[in-house]
């Protein structure tokens, strides 16, 4: 050894390492929603259909009385952060995607195939 150098304290073996134990009443539980995109009704609404919103563990489903053709992501992003998600997220800073891409505020829920 180089004179003034000393060996470090050897760090304890793996096994003998504890995991900080979490209460139960710490852990986030995972949130399922239902609700209904405020909008004019469509004639059959039996054939009524909804969104899934998936945000990591939580999953939020929304239906859509007026249609995905009608209803944009606008639409679900301002009920989104007015009636399920936690106080004080605007509707602006979600990001909604749809296909693998970010879709805009002016997109529809359900695009037409061209």
């Amino acid at each position: 050894l180089a004179p003034g150098y000393s060996m470090p304290a050897a760090a304890p073996a793996p096994e003998a390492r504890e995991a900080p134990a979490v209460p139960d009443s710490e852990e986030a539980e995972a949130v399922e929603l239902e609700g209904e995109l405020p909008g004019a009704l469509a004639a059959d609404q039996a054939s009524m259909q909804s969104v899934l919103v998936r945000q990591g563990r939580n999953r939020y489903r929304v239906r859509v009385p007026q249609g995905l053709k009608e209803a944009t992501f606008g639409n679900l992003a301002d009920f989104l952060a007015a009636q399920m998600l936690p106080p004080g997220i605007p509707p602006s800073e979600l990001r909604l995607i749809s296909k693998g891409k970010t879709a805009s505020r002016d997109d529809r829920l359900g695009r037409s195939e061209e």
